[in-house]
């Protein structure tokens, strides 16, 4: 197995996390509404499953280049909060024999400690389009 430097984003703020969630077409006023997160025990605006997604995907794409990301397989396993931070890391876990194409183990950590995704990507190292 090896494993690839890890990949950080920006702070997640609220304004980013609208727009994400607001170019998705995504009406979920978790994403937007910090008085209706806390009326549902959040306490405030978390980001939608597709903005983890996203940067789990960069931090394969800046390794293997972004024709090569084949599939994407990522679990959400906690809410993701207006202020944090993700640490997405991958892992070559192996080679496919008849294509040659890799798999990474994804993990997602939030704010530094929170595990929040988990997943598998596939890539295609010389990039060529199924």
């Amino acid at each position: 197995m090896t494993e690839t430097p890890p990949f950080r984003t920006v702070v997640l703020d609220r304004e980013r996390i609208a727009h994400f969630a607001e170019a998705m077409h995504d009406p979920n006023p978790m994403h937007r509404d910090p008085d209706f997160c806390r009326s549902v025990g959040l306490p405030g605006p978390i980001a939608p499953g597709g903005m983890v997604v996203v940067a789990a995907c960069h931090a394969a794409v800046r390794v293997h280049g972004i024709e090569s990301v084949r599939e994407v397989d990522l679990s959400m396993r906690a809410p993701v909060h207006v202020g944090d931070v993700l640490e997405c890391r991958l892992t070559r876990t192996g080679e496919q024999p008849h294509d040659g194409s890799i798999a990474l183990e994804v993990v997602v950590i939030a704010d530094g400690d929170r595990f929040c995704a988990e997943g598998t990507i596939v890539v295609d190292p010389k990039g060529a389009c199924a």
